[in-house]
Formats: structure tokens, sequence, C-alpha cells
């Protein structure tokens, strides 16, 4: 019986998953080198606002992008993202060229080049083991910049030394700034812009805690811990409202998606944070408002406490709060009992308010339209100390201008208070070492002196109500004005720069802003954007 003659099966080769990612060979000298230059480009790219560098600095991050290995990187990561950032940058330079605002509108787009080519740059050159180190470089930069913002509000040798180098490199905007830039109710920092310089800080801290909380080496937290402290007390000076708004906000984010098991930890890395901010954000405020150097050294101490009670009561609380979320809850609900308290005694326990040449008792108080006040109370040579109290109706709070009630000698001090006003602003003033003991209104209104624990220019931002005062008010004239600006060209916008540019054709009073405080609101007003965010739906 013959046997069947067996054909061996052919071999059929699997199949090759094109898109699956392959692994990267360690290159500990590349990465390092990668991590530190591109630390120095971004810290180049977030100082020298100039058109020369600008261009510079896009040359050079895309010349690194290309070559071997970067086209394929850059390929494996493109994604609705990635093409909204390279639509975002095409659609700027289009603006750029049909703009009315030439010179300004290609200055502005030079800037985004160069953020542009820094993004690039990450997404063709960088690698997944390379996240931390980028992460601590951008804390790094920030913790710098942060460093000179603190200096900056008493003009001090550190920020000397940079507006000196930055003139150098042909920005000499820094060493025009004026030192009242710095000084008042809140520091500006280096980009003369509270709001960007508390945003900016925001961001580092934040960053700052997922370094902390991820750090396996205890060098690692410790720098993680000294980065977030500069950080932290430049945000508390920049004392923008909006930026700490927002960052409230999202911390609360923060808590509520972290994992159940981290949260414990993740809650008291947040309250030593606070702790650790307030408490060296108030003495660096206090010195700054002085003109003192030390407002600058007292940033450096914030990370160190911060690392010392991170480490020493941290870990070993958090094991415990961990699993425990009704342990945590009551915890988080004594710890805003008493920061309720505490914020009630601050703006409570006060002393004699003492005269000096250059310190201007400034109080806010609410009135009733159409009444008559007097001032009562108890202070030295009443003769001798002067009153203005001033206010201002909506309109004039917007166009900056106030009106005066009153102006003369505390013992003689009545006003008529117009119809339309609801607060009355008061600055006292007197010879050097006079004292104020008590003040009050004729109605009961008592107006507090001096407030023991906390700083005056700190007590000056809340002298106004919220939302009656100038701030608030023109940022929702931004809003109307920005949108009566796309009405007129809803289709291409009116090119990059027209913000600035056209404002003043559709504000009903003048005033200057370089931004509307909302960005949708101006890529709307300068690119086609909306239009193909509305094609695309």
């Amino acid at each position: 019986m013959k046997r069947k003659k067996t054909v061996p099966a052919e071999v059929v080769p699997k199949p090759v998953n094109d898109a699956a990612p392959v692994p990267e060979k360690d290159h500990p000298l590349y990465d390092r080198l990668f991590v530190v230059g591109f630390a120095v480009l971004l810290f180049f790219a977030m100082t020298v606002q100039t058109v020369p560098m600008s261009l510079i600095l896009a040359a050079v991050a895309l010349a690194l992008s290309f070559g071997r290995g970067g086209y394929a990187r850059f390929r494996g990561r493109l994604g609705i993202p990635v093409l909204g950032f390279l639509a975002f940058l095409i659609l700027c330079g289009a603006a750029s060229l049909y703009t009315s605002f030439g010179a300004y509108a290609y200055g502005e787009y030079a800037k985004l080049l160069a953020s542009g080519a820094l993004g690039l740059l990450l997404l063709a050159r960088g690698r997944e083991q390379n996240a931390g180190g980028l992460l601590f470089g951008f804390s790094a930069v920030c913790g710098v910049i942060g460093l000179l913002c603190i200096d900056a509000g008493c003009r001090g040798p550190l920020f000397r030394g940079f507006a000196s180098f930055m003139e150098g490199l042909g920005d000499a905007a820094y060493q025009s700034l004026d030192q009242a830039t710095y000084t008042g109710a809140r520091f500006d920092g280096i980009y003369n812009d509270a709001n960007l310089t508390g945003s900016l800080m925001a961001l580092a801290v934040l960053v700052g805690l997922y370094l902390i909380r991820t750090g396996r080496k205890p060098w690692e937290r410790f720098a993680a811990c000294f980065l977030t402290g500069l950080s932290a007390v430049a945000f508390f000076t920049a004392m923008s409202r909006g930026a700490i708004l927002c960052f409230g906000a999202t911390v609360l984010c923060y808590l509520l998606f972290v994992g159940k098991g981290q949260r414990g930890q993740l809650f008291l890395l947040l309250f030593f944070t606070a702790l650790s901010m307030g408490a060296f954000g108030l003495l660096s405020m206090t010195l700054l408002s002085s003109g003192s150097v030390l407002g600058t050294l007292a940033a450096l101490p914030c990370g160190l406490v911060l690392w010392g009670l991170y480490e020493g009561l941290g870990q070993k609380a958090a094991e415990v709060l961990n699993g425990h979320p009704r342990l945590i809850a009551g915890i988080a609900t004594g710890l805003v009992v008493l920061c309720a308290a505490g914020t009630v005694a601050a703006f409570t326990l006060t002393e004699p308010f003492v005269c000096t040449e250059e310190n201007v008792l400034y109080r806010g108080a609410d009135v009733t339209s159409g009444e008559t006040y007097t001032i009562t109370g108890d202070w030295d040579n009443g003769d001798e100390i002067t009153l203005m109290a001033y206010g201002s109706t909506q309109a004039q709070e917007m166009e900056n201008r106030t009106e005066t009630y009153y102006s003369g000698p505390l013992s003689e001090a009545s006003f008529t208070v117009p119809e339309g006003i609801t607060r009355v602003l008061f600055q006292f003033r007197g010879p050097e070492g006079t004292r104020i003991r008590s003040l009050s209104l004729s109605d009961g209104t008592k107006i507090p002196t001096s407030y023991t624990l906390l700083p005056e220019n700190l007590v000056s931002r809340f002298q106004k109500n919220l939302f009656q005062d100038r701030s608030f008010l023109l940022r929702v004239q931004y809003l109307k004005d920005g949108w009566t600006l796309f009405t007129q060209s809803p289709l291409t916008g009116h090119g990059l720069g027209a913000t600035e540019g056209l404002l003043t054709s559709v504000q009903p009073f003048f005033y200057q802003s370089l931004y509307l405080h909302n960005h949708i609101l101006q890529v709307m007003d300068e690119t086609v954007c909306w239009v193909l965010r509305r094609s695309w739906h």
C-alpha cells in the first residue's frame, strides 16, 4: 500500500503592524543634552521679545528638527491636537500677510513662529524618556523667571543684571520699565503684566506639584519643591485675581479626578504648598513694598520649607489618609474652618496707623447716595491730618476718572454723597509719626486702620467692590468691543494685530489694551479660525 505523499504546509509570515511603536534605545547623553538645550531655547523664547532673536530661535529649532528619525517620530505623533497646532500657526501666518498693521503684525508672528518651531522640535526630537526631564526644564525656566519677577519688585541686582543682559541681546524694553510699575497693590513682574505673570506661575506651580508627587528619588523631590517654591511666591506677589480663580478651580479638579489611592497625598501636598506660599508670599510682598531686596531672598526658603513638610509629614500622613475618604473630608472641613477663622481674624485685628511721608492710609466704605457724612475717631493733631474723600460712577470708573467730595483737614471733614454712588474711597495723610487710632463715619460705619496680620498693599486690592472696579468693568467692555470687531469681518477677520489696532474704532471711550483677556475671541477677530470651525461642524 502506497503512502500518500505529504506536502509541507506553506509557512505564512505573521503580519507586521507598522503602527506599533518601536521601543527606542537609551541614549543618556543625548537625552541630557536635549533636555538642557530645549530649556535654554525656551528661556530665550520667553524673555527676548525681539524679531531678530525670535527668527534666530525659530531657525535653530527648525534646523534641529530635521534629520534622521525626526520626520518619522513627528509623523507618528500626528493627530488632531498637532494638526490644530499647525493650522493655528498657518492661519496666524496668513493673517500677518493681509493685515493692515504690517510691522507690528510681523513682530507678533515672529514670536508665534519661535514658539511654534520649539513645539515642532519637541515633537520631532523629544522622546518619551525625556518627558520628566522636559517638565523639570520647564519648571526650572519658570523658577528663574519667577525669581526675576520678584526681584523686579524692588529693582534688585538680579533684575538689573538680567535687564543689562537682555539689552546686550537687543531687547532694551526691560531697562525702560519704570520702578513705579512694580510697586503698589501688586507686582507686575518682568512682563509688566500681573495677569500674564500670575498665569505663567500658576501653570509652573501645577507642573511642580506633579513633579513632587512623581519624584522617585529624594533629590528629585527636593529640586521640584525648591523650584515650585519660587514660582509659588511669584504667583502670590502677582496677586492676579483671575489667575488665582482659575488656579483654584484647576486644583479642585485635580483633587476630584486623581486616583483614590493618591488623593490623600495630593491633599497634603496642596495644603503644605498653600501654607508655605502664603507665609513667604506675605513676607516677600511686605519687604518688596518697602523696596528691600530681602523680599527676593524671602522667596528662597519657601521650597525648602515645603520639602521639609512634605518629606517629614506628608509621606507618613498620606499612608494614613489614603483609603479613608471620610477622614480626608473631615480634615478638609477643619482646615476650611481654620482658614475662614484666620481670614476673619486677619481682617478684624487692627492697630494704630502711623503716618510717614510716603505712607498713605487708603480705605473704602459703603455709603448711601444723597446722605451727608462726617468722620469721628481718635487721632493725633487733627488739624495736621488731611483727608481726601472721592469716588466715581460706573462710567467714571471705566474711564479711570474720580470726583472729589472733600479735601481738607480731617477734623473738619464733611461730605455729601452724590446720587448713584454707593462706595466712597478715603486717603488719610499726616506728618511723620502721627498716629490714627480709630475712624468711623457718622452712621457708625467703622473705617479700619492698619491691619495687624496683612500687608497694606494687599489690603488695598480689596477697597473697591469686586464687580464695580475698573478691572472687572473693563473686561466686560473688552468682550463687547471684541465681539463688535468680529461682526464687522466674520469671514476672514481683520488680520494679526487688529485687536490692538482697531479697538479704538469701536470703543465707546478711550482705553489701551494689547489683548481682550479672551484668546478665543481675539483669534476670531484676527483670523479665519471661526469660519473653519463652523464649516467643520
